[in-house]
């Protein structure tokens, strides 16, 4: 492993070590704040889905990821799936509905105007992802030290809040469900990869571009470890 793969290796361990801290208030609020519909919801969601692509981006302008490294077809799928999950969760947590667009007056220059920003707004959201990870970047100057070990810091931090919030958000969703009493070991084991799988599909992208860029496996150790304790949780206080 180069000591850049050495420094992002070791970025994504401190990143994930303080995002599960982070988590213990983080979770808790992002929970209580989508169980209120709110257009500021949908804003938060969109604003840490910019971050998270910014994120990603700047990991391989930087040389944490190489500036060669390029989504597959598979990967690139999942990155339009993930912008539409981003979507869904900007819509529904602010509360808005198919009821709610159907009452909207799109007639006019107020209304064509909504239109056009409307249509920007979702194709920034489906395909911004995808655009971060096939877009050809110009690699950075290398550099170790204090430094580049905080700026991978942050980046990997931003794509933690992402997926920090995208469980608060179907915690949220799901904090009426009756939980199933006596559910099996086993049958709590397959729900829980199922859920575990959703999750590491959609936000597991970044770390195999790291491990990818000569980070090594530590990254998508991390992430997977940090994953599981949140959907673990996730489950805990929704299914059984």
């Amino acid at each position: 492993m180069s000591r850049g793969g050495t420094l992002t290796a070791a970025a994504a361990v401190l990143a994930d070590a303080a995002a599960m801290l982070l988590s213990f208030w983080l979770l808790p609020w992002f929970t209580g704040r989508f169980q209120a519909p709110s257009p500021l919801n949908a804003a938060l969601i969109v604003g840490l889905y910019l971050a998270f692509c910014l994120a990603v981006y700047l990991l391989r302008r930087y040389g944490a990821v190489s500036a060669n490294t390029v989504a597959g077809t598979v990967a690139t799928a999942l990155a339009v799936l993930f912008g539409i999950l981003v979507a869904y969760m900007a819509a529904s947590s602010s509360g808005f509905s198919v009821d709610t667009l159907m009452e909207l007056d799109l007639t006019g220059l107020a209304g064509s105007l909504l239109t056009i920003a409307a249509l920007m707004a979702a194709l920034l959201l489906v395909f911004g992802y995808m655009l971060v990870l096939v877009v050809p970047v110009r690699p950075a100057e290398p550099q170790l030290g204090w430094v580049p070990l905080g700026q991978r810091l942050l980046m990997l931090l931003a794509t933690d809040l992402m997926l920090i919030a995208s469980v608060g958000h179907w915690e949220a969703l799901f904090a009426d469900a009756v939980p199933y009493v006596g559910l099996s070991a086993g049958a709590q084991g397959l729900v829980f990869l199922g859920v575990y799988a959703f999750f590491v599909l959609f936000y597991g992208g970044p770390r195999l571009l790291l491990s990818r860029g000569g980070a090594g496996p530590v990254p998508v150790i991390t992430f997977l470890l940090q994953t599981a304790y949140y959907v673990w949780g996730f489950l805990s206080g929704t299914a059984w």
